[in-house]
């Protein structure tokens, strides 16, 4: 895992070296993850990590998930544990450092939820199928901090993060934009049973909405426009430079046979191989990379949003109009997503369904009232 760790690329190597930074030492032996701000400290028995944080507003919050995370593992001679655990740190770490304003929100829990069965959602984790592997998820969400400017760009950023065994691993985000017509981002890496095929989908899904007030309408069209030629622009240099090394292939019609528009016609989709030890890493790699490009062309879509000129502010129609286009994604995919089943048998039904409507897809109720 640590030679994997190495991999990470080098994305925070342009942030601004006027930000503090509060060492953090728990072993004698350290590893610089390719200036990414991260310590890998290696002990006999188990792996741990420790980061420094250019972000001090949720610095405590993020060293106190990853040391309740890595505590909690079990280290076997098995290095599959956490191999999906650098793609996590390197969606949080972007978009804390690029979007300080996002802090953790500390308690994701459910608001329906009984004494009985009361829980954090940031950590469930069972012990599954006969050999009894040790199943967890983790969920981060950032959320601006109270107080933050009416002009942030984003709303809302989830990251899901199981780490399985030989059972399953997977990373998934979800970024929700503040401002519409701004795309929204999701990515999925997934590996399950045996690890030697992998599955990665990632997309700028189009916030495309129609309304009757045309009072500036030529603004919202130069904006919608505007957003919308970047992110296919990006996403198509992306696919021309990882689409044939990754394995890039067609979505599977089952689930995007009527996607409602939700997904672009420019999505990556990809199955690479990790059936050999060597492949395994040049491909992990490569996903890094892709990733890492998904991300800063996402950051560079935001920044591209905050610069452009507004000639007056959005009307209540075009607010409400955009606010029901999310509800309506969150609805379309809780009706679909196969990972709601993959929960259901591996915490029970009662759990996932909870966990879909409240911290997956929590738009999705809006649609019913």
């Amino acid at each position: 895992m640590s030679k994997r760790l190495s991999l990470l690329p080098n994305f925070f190597i342009s942030l601004s070296s006027s930000s503090s930074v509060n060492h953090r030492r728990e072993t004698t032996t350290k590893k610089n993850l390719n200036h990414h701000r991260g310590v890998v400290a290696t002990t006999n028995a188990k792996t741990t990590f420790a980061f420094e944080s250019s972000v001090a507003a949720s610095d405590d919050a993020v060293d106190d998930f990853a040391s309740r995370s890595s505590t909690s593992r079990k280290r076997k001679d098995d290095e599959n544990d956490d191999d999906f655990f650098p793609l996590f740190e390197l969606a949080l770490r972007c978009f804390q450092t690029e979007f300080p304003n996002l802090v953790v929100q500390q308690e994701i829990r459910g608001k329906e939820e009984t004494q009985k069965s009361r829980c954090s959602w940031e950590t469930k984790s069972e012990k599954i199928g006969r050999e009894r592997v040790e199943v967890t998820t983790r969920t981060v969400v950032l959320r601006p901090k109270p107080g933050a400017n009416e002009e942030e760009l984003m709303e809302r950023v989830r990251i899901t993060f199981v780490s399985g065994g030989t059972i399953a691993h997977c990373l998934n985000v979800h970024c929700t934009p503040r401002r519409a017509f701004t795309p929204s981002f999701g990515a999925d890496v997934l590996n399950f049973g045996n690890g030697k095929n992998v599955l990665v989908g990632i997309d700028f899904h189009p916030n495309s909405i129609d309304t009757s007030d045309d009072r500036s309408s030529n603004t919202r069209k130069s904006r919608r426009s505007s957003s919308n030629s970047l992110a296919k622009r990006i996403a198509r240099e992306i696919k021309d430079k990882y689409g044939e090394k990754l394995n890039a292939t067609t979505p599977s019609e089952k689930f995007y046979e009527d996607t409602s528009g939700y997904f672009s016609e420019e999505m990556f989709f990809a199955r690479p191989s990790f059936t050999s030890e060597k492949g395994k890493e040049e491909n992990f790699q490569l996903v890094l990379e892709c990733f890492e490009a998904y991300l800063r062309g996402y950051v560079e879509i935001l920044k591209e949003e905050r610069g452009a000129e507004v000639e007056e502010e959005e009307t209540t129609e075009v607010k409400e109009a955009f606010r029901r286009r999310l509800a309506e994604h969150d609805k379309w995919q809780i009706e679909r997503d196969p990972a709601i089943k993959m929960f259901s048998k591996w915490y029970g039904e009662e759990w996932a369904n909870a966990y879909a409507s409240e911290v997956l897809f929590p738009l999705a109720k809006e649609c019913d009232e």
